[in-house]
């Protein structure tokens, strides 16, 4: 059995545990300093099992080519992990090298479930998607919409909830966790 190997992109001062870190900067628990909108990365074909990205993508600035360069480092079968803000969270407006607004379904593009006609070399399918709302004060940390009907509907009726409901009830972040397909 071999050795699970992750790769936490854009990781900062939070790398997640057992991972290799990559960030612009040379923090602590940085492993590899890259610029992550620099191609290729500095890692071999098929090489990590599990690929990290918190908080970054919204940073990148040509996401297909990110996405396909992840895609090329992965190894078959590997899970992507994407955690964002949603385009309805105040935090997607608040940092001004936020270069994206993700809709819940945006990732779906690189899964073949586009209907916009742009072929992408890289192959993903969506394994799960969560959801994050506000708490309703920062003290109390209870998150009504979490046991409301919101956190229902946009886990389930993604279209529904984004199209009508996404700025009544907004989103804080949101994940989606997405398996390579070699």
């Amino acid at each position: 059995m071999s050795l699970q190997t992750a790769l936490d992109l854009g990781c900062g001062l939070e790398k997640a545990e057992g991972a290799i870190g990559v960030d612009i900067f040379p923090l602590e628990g940085v492993d590899v300093v890259h610029d992550l909108n620099q191609y290729p990365y500095p890692f071999e074909e098929n090489q990590f099992d599990r690929i990290i990205l918190s908080h970054v993508a919204e940073h990148i600035m040509d996401l297909v080519s990110f996405m396909e360069e992840i895609y090329r480092i992965a190894k078959p079968d590997a899970v992507l992990e994407i955690h964002s803000p949603h385009y309805s969270s105040c935090n997607a407006y608040i940092d001004p090298t936020h270069l994206h607004y993700f809709s819940l379904m945006t990732f779906d593009f690189f899964c073949g479930d586009t209907k916009h006609g742009y072929i992408v070399k890289s192959k993903f399918s969506v394994v799960k998607r969560d959801v994050e709302f506000w708490p309703l004060h920062d003290k109390l940390k209870w998150v009504p919409y979490n046991w409301l009907g919101p956190r229902w509907l946009a886990r389930n009726h993604i279209v529904l909830y984004e199209r009508f409901f996404a700025f009544i009830f907004p989103l804080k972040e949101f994940s989606v966790y997405l398996k390579v397909i070699k």
